[in-house]
């Protein structure tokens, strides 16, 4: 989500998600992540292991102080700065193939 995830790009990575996936974050806006929590779509990315952050995006987050080591992106943007920026290694993939790792 960086840019900011949409309602239908989350919707898509539903079917990908099994509950105790590794954690994840999915970066959106406000108001998309206020829309996912009313149809639901919310919880179910909590229950498989995922965090909605609205409003920010990885690249200025804290990722080393949260012991973050290596992230995984589908942003070029965010694969390109997260490196010199949070100080993680970056995997960039497709949303897929990031949660089947």
């Amino acid at each position: 989500g960086c840019p900011h995830a949409s309602l239908e790009e989350i919707s898509r990575l539903l079917p990908l998600l099994g509950k105790g996936s590794k954690p994840f974050w999915i970066c959106t806006s406000r108001r998309v992540k206020e829309e996912a929590r009313r149809s639901g779509l919310g919880k179910r990315v909590e229950e498989a292991g995922g965090r909605m952050v609205a409003d920010t995006c990885a690249v200025v987050s804290p990722l080393e102080k949260l012991g973050f080591k290596t992230v995984g992106v589908d942003s070029a943007k965010a694969a390109h700065y997260l490196p010199s920026l949070c100080r993680v290694e970056v995997v960039f993939s497709p949303p897929g193939e990031l949660l089947g790792r």
